[in-house]
């Protein structure tokens, strides 16, 4: 800010002596001062309105544009455990996981903590408190994530099927709930995603 301010100093002082200069026979002598100022703050806000609207250098600082990286789902093995995690826990957190990728019970769009924690011989509380733990992600947010990837292939295996289609086949019970998980976890919508890839292809 206090470089545009300097500059736009410069660039309107040395234009407003000119134009006062060249006008000193219209306004006469006595309306030198009132001329030089009027110039000056004209020329003065011309300028700086000019450099403000100048696309800045970004700070190296800066965060980078688009959403902050979801982190995915952590694999299940020995190194992934958090250090003073019990080993229950830890075990319960496998067999969800394994469940998960074999069993897909998140294409039920009726799936809730309380069914699956049955499905995992355990309790609500406790399921929940370790998918937490390890995931980084309520039980809510951890469903949603493997909706979400079974929706992307959905979408790179048929690119003509309709967004709710991919919806109510990914588990979702409705498109809002869909493209609000989507936009988390992608940073866009499901239609804006598709149309990429779409893109992608026919440049291809």
């Amino acid at each position: 800010m206090k470089q545009k301010l300097f500059v736009a100093f410069l660039c309107a002082f040395l234009p407003a002596v000119v134009n006062v200069l060249l006008g000193v026979g219209l306004f006469g002598r006595f309306l030198l001062p009132v001329v030089i100022v009027i110039a000056f703050i004209v020329q003065f806000a011309w300028v700086f309105v000019v450099l403000t609207l100048l696309p800045g250098k970004p700070r190296e600082d800066a965060p980078p544009p688009g959403p902050a990286p979801v982190p995915v789902v952590p694999a299940a093995d020995e190194t992934s455990a958090p250090e003073g995690a019990g080993k229950k826990g830890y075990e319960l957190f496998r067999r969800v996981v394994r469940y998960m990728e074999e069993q897909k019970p998140y294409l039920d769009d009726k799936l809730d903590l309380e069914s699956f924690s049955r499905a995992m011989f355990s309790n609500k509380v406790y399921v929940s408190k370790n998918i937490n733990y390890y995931s980084g992600r309520n039980f809510r947010q951890f469903i949603n994530w493997y909706r979400i990837q079974y929706a992307l292939e959905l979408i790179k295996s048929d690119p003509h099927l309709k967004m709710e289609e991919v919806a109510m086949l990914s588990g979702f019970h409705s498109t809002v709930s869909f493209n609000m998980a989507f936009r988390l976890f992608e940073g866009k919508t499901p239609t804006e995603w598709h149309e990429e890839y779409v893109d992608a292809l026919r440049r291809r």
